[in-house]
């Protein structure tokens, strides 16, 4: 009777062994499961950076050649601005000197006029 007893008990632990081996296998396969997932989920995340690193590229070489763009454009309104500014100023001092022209001839004609007046005056 001891015998069945140590058999059975016996048999009972040879059950849970092999259960338990049954179960880390079990775990052990699904770690594995596990480590292949993550490694999918690092890869796509790694081709996901690429693609921010290829995008981001992208963008500095675009936005390159647009602050390129806008410097000619801003060189090119300068130099319009420079040449409507010596234009305007070539303009201002040919009419100073009309003025300046006109100022002096009325001078003249107003000392012509009051020498002309002196005279009359020292001949009456």
């Amino acid at each position: 009777m001891e015998q069945t007893i140590i058999g059975l008990v016996g048999l009972g632990l040879a059950l849970m062994l092999y259960l338990d081996r049954g179960h880390r296998a079990g775990f052990a396969r699904m770690d594995q499961k596990m480590d292949q997932k993550f490694e999918r989920i690092e890869q796509k995340f790694e081709r996901i950076d690429e693609r921010f690193e290829r995008l981001e590229h992208r963008f500095d070489e675009r936005f390159e050649r647009l602050a390129h763009r806008f410097d000619d454009k801003l060189d090119q309104l300068e130099e319009r601005l420079e040449r409507n500014i010596e234009e305007s100023a070539r303009r201002t001092d040919a009419r100073i000197n009309e003025l300046n022209h006109s100022v002096i001839e009325l001078a003249q004609s107003v000392g012509r006029v009051e020498g002309r007046t002196e005279a009359l005056a020292a001949v009456e």
